[in-house]
């Protein structure tokens, strides 16, 4: 008989593991995680090289009384206003 502790794992299968039993090491979610992040960097990277485009920015943006502060009254607007279609 093996002296290993057992446990049951709460919401799991059922299945009793030893807790000498790792997870799949993380080093393998890592290889698989880090290509996609840099992929992600090279396809975004050249959009932070814009500007401002002008044709309805100035509207939404520049001009816009709404966005000027970031505070308690604005995070309400913008999340309990019903706007009109």
């Amino acid at each position: 008989m093996s002296n290993s502790k057992k446990k049951n794992i709460p919401g799991g299968s059922g299945k009793i593991t030893s807790s000498k039993e790792k997870s799949p090491p993380s080093r393998l979610k890592w290889l698989a995680i880090i290509p996609l992040l840099i992929l992600t960097y090279l396809v975004y990277t050249p959009a932070l090289k814009n500007s401002i485009t002008g044709w309805d920015d100035s509207n939404y943006i520049t001009e816009n009384n709404d966005i000027r502060e970031l505070n308690s009254a604005f995070i309400k607007k913008v999340f309990l206003r019903i706007q009109d279609m």
